[in-house]
């Protein structure tokens, strides 16, 4: 096996360096600058690949895949550290708006799993904490969540911890469609738990869950206690509830 060309090793050394600045932030605000350049050195790479047919060798596939690995590391690693930081900015945005406040009205088009009709605050006051889920069927973090957030629902019944998941699908495609998806994974996901649906908007952007999954810890009095984003921030509310919640 020949040697990796030193055009693909360079090309391989730009990207690793390239990596390092997207770990360090470098990219922050430019979310398309990794993507182009990913996408260059992978043309560039197939260009030298197939410039010669006649004369590719092992080390070339394998050069070229390690390109191909190097540019797909950049722009992992580029979204996942803009992705962390925007949700820690969009956290402590709504943390800055919402705690201490009252909960924002929650209004609905549809519902799962409520044997009645109960408004959002008597709910709420019949509870010594609700957890809001926000949530959505094209989210996978979010229904990775939800098992988890049922199993906790149902060994807390008895300490009066209430929880709600709120899904809406922004007015897009069929409304029957939209409604049998979010059926689907209630029904699939056996969630037990009330789940809310609306048609608008409104309410995710009252609650500034403009990051999914976001988690609402709402006391009983109706004041927003805590407000966390991702699978590890729903963690946490369950855990403070654990801890304070009434025998």
């Amino acid at each position: 096996m020949k040697y990796i060309s030193p055009f693909l090793l360079l090309l391989i050394l730009i990207n690793i360096a390239l990596g390092v600045l997207a770990f360090t932030g470098f990219f922050q605000g430019k979310d398309l600058m990794p993507v182009v350049l990913g996408g260059l050195f992978v043309i560039a790479g197939l260009v030298f690949l197939f410039r010669r047919r006649k004369e590719l060798s092992t080390g070339k596939y394998v050069g070229f895949a390690l390109l191909l690995a190097s540019s797909w590391a950049v722009n992992h690693l580029h979204f996942n550290v803009y992705n962390a930081e925007k949700v820690n900015k969009s956290r402590d945005s709504s943390m800055e708006v919402l705690q201490g406040n009252q909960a924002p009205a929650l209004t609905f088009s549809q519902s799962f799993n409520q044997t009645k009709e109960e408004a959002f605050s008597t709910y709420v006051k019949n509870h010594e904490f609700t957890i809001l889920n926000f949530w959505a069927t094209w989210c996978g973090p979010c229904l990775k969540e939800m098992p988890m957030l049922e199993e906790f629902y149902q060994e807390n019944q008895d300490r009066k911890v209430g929880l709600i998941g709120f899904t809406d699908y922004r007015a897009r495609g069929n409304h029957d469609t939209e409604l049998q998806k979010i059926k689907h994974v209630v029904d699939e996901l056996h969630i037990s738990y009330p789940i809310f649906v609306d048609s608008t908007t409104q309410v995710r952007l009252a609650y500034r869950a403009d990051v999914l999954p976001a988690t609402v810890l709402i006391d009983k009095e109706g004041k927003v206690l805590d407000y966390q984003i991702g699978i590890d921030g729903a963690e946490k509310i369950m855990a403070y509830v654990t801890e304070h919640s009434m025998d």
